[in-house]
């Protein structure tokens, strides 16, 4: 039995008809995905307050943070305490050491020692104390004067903004000399430029005053002469000098820059 003849495939080239027939792939273009508010967020923009309040979750995180803020007062209460009963302790030791100074000096060198360096440190934290009552005081009377400036209510953000940065990370005692420096400055530009403007403001109107006063004299020597006869109407007149800003500049652009 003779062999079966199998079919031979032939290469397509790129000039056979099934070449140019082949579809030309095109890259796939992503399209952005756009951030979509999530449903949940939503639907909690719809809700009322009260409702959200009755829910166990909401609820529960409110009543979280009310405890923690409580226990939170507690704690800076039970601080406050704790430190007044010590300082109120050691004045009354202090006072103890000033009225038997002389016998714990000679009996108990140590303590005395001690309690020199206590008072010591006490004074100076006293002192402390008043710098930093005195420094808040003069900051707000500092406040209180700029406040008064109109100069100072006219200040950008960006001004504040400048003035914010020129202190940060300075000291407690650099921080007000900088300040007070730095806002006059800012307060004297700002008035000097109100100033500026208004003398600019002045020159023009002076300015605008002396070609009016030109151009009403050139009217006058460039009149006609009167005539003896009795006019048909009113004659027309063009006096510059009753004129109002609007009207002459008017009167200026129509007869000069037209």
């Amino acid at each position: 039995m003779a062999d079966e003849i199998q079919p031979v495939e032939v290469p397509q080239t790129p000039e056979s008809p099934q070449a140019a027939e082949a579809p030309v792939e095109t890259p796939a273009v992503e399209t952005p995905q756009v951030p979509e508010t999530p449903t949940w967020q939503q639907e909690l923009e719809k809700l009322d307050a009260k409702e959200l309040r009755k829910h166990p979750r909401i609820a529960g995180i409110i009543g979280s943070e009310l405890q923690r803020a409580v226990q939170a007062e507690q704690e800076r209460i039970r601080t406050e305490e704790s430190r007044k009963a010590n300082d109120q302790t050691e004045q009354e030791l202090l006072r103890f050491s000033e009225e038997n100074a002389d016998y714990i000096r000679e009996k108990y060198p140590k303590a005395y020692a001690h309690l020199m360096n206590l008072q010591k440190q006490r004074a100076q934290r006293e002192v402390d104390g008043l710098r930093g009552q005195t420094r808040h005081e003069f900051a707000q009377q500092l406040g209180r004067a700029f406040a008064e400036i109109p100069e100072w209510k006219e200040l950008t953000e960006a001004d504040h903004e400048d003035l914010a940065k020129k202190v940060i990370g300075k000291s407690d005692d650099e921080v007000i000399p900088i300040f007070q420096k730095e806002a006059t400055t800012k307060v004297a530009n700002r008035m000097a430029q109100k100033l500026h403007d208004q003398l600019k403001a002045k020159d023009l109107a002076k300015e605008r005053e002396a070609i009016r006063q030109e151009e009403a004299a050139k009217l006058l020597k460039n009149s006609e002469a009167p005539d003896t006869a009795r006019p048909k109407g009113e004659p027309a007149r063009v006096n510059v000098n009753n004129m109002t800003d609007e009207e002459f500049d008017d009167y200026w652009n129509k007869r000069f820059r037209n």
